[in-house]
This record gives structure tokens, C-alpha cells and sequence, in this order.
């Protein structure tokens, strides 16, 4: 039975040093309770490229990465250009108990008996021990993969067509071995969700769950996707180790722990949430006509703010700001991790002719114009207006010379 951890999406940078460290934490001691055979880190290691090594992202990177390959073995690839770049290529001169494998081109390595190697045979002697696992790595797909061979144009689906050659050619090599294949990726799924609502269609290159087939691996440990999902039988995306923004909550954080039974393929996987923090944004439109003052702030969603970081956004008439109950608001947030609360002062006369542009009738905006300034429209404009709606131009101009 080989055991690997599999995560990726980490995206550190130094303004959210304090979260990262919490989480990469919780990753090092789980692996240490578990004691897997490999760690497999699939790319976006960094948020920014060209990450500088004296930063404290990067230290905390190295350290982590330094923690894990005095578990286990370590791979790690390169994700999206915009985020991993060349900074993630010095990992592999960590000294550590047990090697750790930087690839930022597609390449199929073997572990046995804790060691890496491209070449099997580098690896053990046939009559002692055998190769444990084979591991394909497919950093994030580039038109350099394909410049000096195929020549094809950098267009999304013709690199996702081309790599059907590299997962083939990854499965023909691992039918060798009589061990568990698994295949370390950074791409997009055909079909993946990018949240609960919101599946992947036409974004980046996408790889189709046939091509990766081809590979015949047992185990694909994803990355590139923050929402942690099962695709099919054995493809997993581990999403990001916590919450990036306001828009991921409701999503829970963490990484795979996999079992693969060199016989039977993958035998058990198991979801570790890390501890995050929670990111709530909570808006409420105060100018709406039928908005409560009160009320906005002791609804449900109040209930839910324990131990979140919470920002709040008030929009509300310049002249109504006094009208909040900011005390109370601050009661009912107490129990938050944090938060911030920004009140945004609308001007009355804006607010009151975005309104009137959102009404589509004449009546409609006649009406709302009157009730602004305490006034009625009498019923004989209000019909005028309906007939000028409804008229053609030459009967427009045919009452109007009547009217004369």
C-alpha cells in the first residue's frame, strides 16, 4: 500500500503570511502523524511570480518544503506562469532526510525506498527493491513543451489536444511497473466546477478526463482549481490550503490523504480541512425604499460570523447615516474574528436618478418623479404619457395639430 499526501494552491505571499503559516502548519503535523510515502505538491506554490527568495513568502515556502521532505519524499511542480514563475525552482537544493523533485516541464520519475529518480535504474538493483511508484508530472501546459517538435500555435485547445501525446506516452512507460501510477497535474478538468454553481466551461486550457486516461494512472492529483472536488473515480483537485477571498465562502480548505493498493488502484482518500479562516462580506442597501434600519442587522447571516473575518458594507443616504445603529451592529459582530464595516454615503439626488433611469415606462417615471418631491401627477398627464408611449409618430403629430 503506498500512502501520499496531495495538495497544492497555496498561493503565499506576505500579506497573508500569518494565514499561511497557520495552515502550512497543520499540513506538516498531519503529515508527521500520518507518515506517507510521498508528498506531492501540484504548482501555484506562490501567489506572485518572481517571488524574491528574501521574502517572507518564500521563507516560509522553504521551511515548510524542508519540514515535508524530512517526512517523505517531496514532488512539486510548477503551476500558472503569473503565480509559481522561476522562484519555485530553487527547492529542489533543500537538504533534507529525503529528496526533493522541482519539474517545470512534463516528465514521468520512480520512487523505491524513499529516493527519486528519472531513471529506474539509478534507482535499486532488479534482485533488491523494487520501484514503489511511478509519478508523471504535467507542471502547467506552455506552447515550450510543443515548440521544437509539433510547432502548433499557442491557441488553448490545440495545446489541450497536444497533450494527449505526453499522457500516453506516460502510460505506456508505467505499464512497466507492476506499482501504483500517479499523475501530479496543473490544468483544468473539461467539467470541474470552479465553485458549487459555476462548472468550467471555455476557461484556459482544458483537459478532457479521456485524455488523461490515456495515462493509465490510478491516482490524478490536481491543483489550479481552489474548490476542492472528486471528478470521476480517481481524478482530485485538493483546492487551496484557506480562503482567499470573500467569494470562496461557504468552501471548505484543505488537501488528500490517498492509500493505492499496488493490486487492486486506490483503495481509500480522505479530506483534511485545515483550520482557516473564514471570510464573510456582508452588503445591505440602506436607500432602498423598503429597507429597516434596524433589521438588516439582526438577520440570519449575523448568526454566522463566529470566528470569521468579516467586512460589512452599508450603502445609505447621506442624510440617513445617523439612522444606522452602529452600536448594535457591533454587538452582534463581537463574536467575529474580525471586521470591518465601511458605510458608503450616497448623495440623495444620485441615488434617486439611478432610480428613476431603472423605470421603463413614462407613467412609471412620472410617478416616481412626483413621490420624490411629495407631489401627485394628475390621472389626465398620466394618460397623455401612456398615449405618447403607444402612439406611432405621424398620430403623435396628427393630435398634436388637433390640439391647435
Amino acid at each position: 500500500m503506498v500512502k501520499c499526501i496531495t495538495t497544492g494552491d497555496w498561493h503565499i505571499r506576505d500579506s497573508n503570511i500569518e494565514e499561511s503559516k497557520k495552515c502550512l502548519s497543520f499540513l506538516v503535523e498531519t503529515a508527521r502523524k500520518e507518515c506517507p510515502d510521498i508528498i506531492i505538491n501540484s504548482g501555484d506554490s506562490y501567489d506572485v511570480g518572481g517571488t524574491r527568495l528574501d521574502s517572507l513568502a518564500a521563507k516560509l515556502v522553504f521551511e515548510t518544503v524542508q519540514k515535508l521532505a524530512n517526512i517523505a519524499p517531496v514532488t512539486i511542480i510548477t503551476g500558472t506562469k503569473s503565480h509559481d514563475s522561476t522562484s519555485i525552482i530553487p527547492l529542489k537544493y533543500i537538504s533534507a532526510k529525503y529528496p526533493v523533485w522541482v519539474s517545470d516541464y512534463p516528465e514521468q520519475i520512480y520512487l523505491s525506498e524513499g529516493d527519486l529518480n528519472s531513471d529506474p535504474a539509478k534507482l535499486y538493483a532488479p534482485d533488491q527493491a523494487p520501484i514503489d511508484a511511478v509519478i508523471s508530472l504535467v507542471p502547467a501546459p506552455s506552447k515550450k513543451y510543443f515548440q521544437s517538435e509539433s510547432g502548433i500555435d499557442a491557441t488553448n485547445q490545440e495545446i489541450a489536444s497536444a497533450m494527449s501525446a505526453i499522457f500516453a506516452g506516460f502510460g505506456a512507460k508505467a505499464q512497466k511497473y507492476d506499482c501504483p501510477h500517479i499523475l501530479s497535474g496543473h490544468f483544468s478538468v473539461s467539467g470541474a466546477f470552479l465553485s458549487e454553481n459555476r462548472q468550467m466551461v471555455g476557461y484556459d486550457v482544458e483537459i478532457g478526463k479521456d485524455q488523461i486516461a490515456l495515462s493509465g494512472a490510478g491516482l490524478v492529483a490536481l491543483s489550479h482549481i481552489h474548490l476542492k472536488q472528486q471528478i470521476g473515480s480517481n481524478i482530485f483537485y485538493s483546492g487551496s490550503l484557506f480562503q482567499m477571498d470573500t467569494s470562496e465562502a461557504g468552501q471548505n480548505f484543505g488537501f488528500w490523504i490517498h492509500e493505492i493498493d499496488p493490486a487492486t488502484g486506490l483503495h481509500e482518500s480522505e479530506y483534511h480541512i485545515t483550520p482557516f479562516t473564514r471570510l464573510l462580506k456582508l452588503t445591505y442597501d440602506l436607500t432602498d425604499p423598503q429597507a429597516d434600519f434596524k433589521l438588516p442587522f439582526t438577520l440570519e447571516q449575523l448568526n454566522n460570523v463566529r470566528d470569521a473575518a468579516v467586512k460589512v458594507e452599508i450603502k445609505v443616504y447621506e442624510d440617513e447615516v445617523t439612522k444606522i445603529d452602529r452600536e448594535g451592529l457591533e454587538r452582534n459582530l463581537s463574536e467575529a474574528k474580525s471586521h470591518d464595516i465601511k458605510i458608503i454615503r450616497c448623495p440623495r439626488e444620485n441615488v434617486r436618478s439611478e432610480n428613476i433611469l431603472k423605470l421603463t415606462t413614462l407613467r412609471d417615471k412620472l410617478t416616481e418623479m412626483a413621490r420624490l418631491k411629495n407631489e401627485e401627477v394628475p390621472e389626465s398627464i398620466l394618460t397623455k404619457a401612456d398615449m405618447l408611449e403607444s402612439m406611432e409618430g405621424d398620430e403623435i403629430v396628427k393630435n398634436a395639430a388637433t390640439c391647435r
